[in-house]
């Protein structure tokens, strides 16, 4: 039933927004025409419309209270946009300052119309509310200064072993490299030897002699210390 309602309300706010745009062609500087706009815009968001954003939403209520900034309805749709927008940031300077605004503009939609205990109940709500998210932080805060120093210190152990490790990866990197290298040419030496034994021996079967020959070539690559400079020999001799 609850799914049945907020759709209905998506709906219902859907077609307010329609008709707030099209009053607003007409009228682009009626103020409750704007509120009314902004507040269905803010009860789209608040039932998950993909395509509304609260920054819209603020956009939309400070061109409102632009045009009249003692209209107490809209100050005080702008306060909810407000209000929601502060959560969604990580950052303490911007909770602060999204729940400042917010503060303020409840606060002056109450001493605008002092009757209305909606407004009144709100601001108090929300202050509560900020003040107990602030007390979290600041007990988590103290957790992790107690906890720090020997955290601290564990992440410079595992720094160290990271970088140890890096360091290892990059020779082994570079012997992968040499190896890889080694093998690239050993492939040459090898093709340049079948070329030169297939155009000594044409028509006959050369696969033994292939054969005995890279078998004499691996003997001689694991006996000679200068690898490098006698392979770089064979491939001229071959080539």
């Amino acid at each position: 039933m609850n799914f049945l309602r907020d759709y209905s309300n998506l709906l219902n706010a859907r077609e307010a927004c329609k008709i707030a745009e099209a009053e607003y062609i007409k009228n682009p500087r009626d103020v409750d025409n704007l509120t009314k706009w902004g507040g269905a815009m803010l009860k789209m968001y608040n039932n998950g419309d993909q395509d509304m954003t609260i920054e819209d939403v603020i956009l939309k209520l400070e061109e409102a209270v632009f045009l009249d900034p003692y209209h107490h309805e809209a100050l005080y749709c702008l306060g909810e946009a407000f209000a929601i927008r502060a959560p969604e940031f990580n950052d303490k300077t911007s909770i602060d300052y999204y729940s400042k605004k917010a503060i303020a503009c409840y606060q002056q939609a109450f001493d605008l119309d002092p009757s209305n205990e909606m407004y009144r109940i709100m601001m108090e709500t929300y202050v509560k509310g900020i003040k107990k998210i602030l007390a979290e932080d600041e007990q988590l805060m103290t957790s992790v200064s107690e906890f720090y120093p020997s955290f601290g210190t564990k992440l410079f152990e595992v720094a160290d072993e990271l970088a140890m490790a890096a360091t290892v990866t990059e020779e082994l990197r570079g012997k992968l490299k040499q190896m890889l290298k080694n093998q690239q040419r050993t492939n040459l030496i090898m093709a340049n030897m079948m070329s030169f034994i297939q155009s000594r021996f044409p028509g006959e079967d050369v696969y033994p002699i292939i054969q005995a020959a890279r078998q004499a070539y691996y003997i001689f690559l694991f006996c000679y210390p200068f690898y490098p400079f006698c392979s770089y020999n064979v491939v001229l001799c071959f080539g």
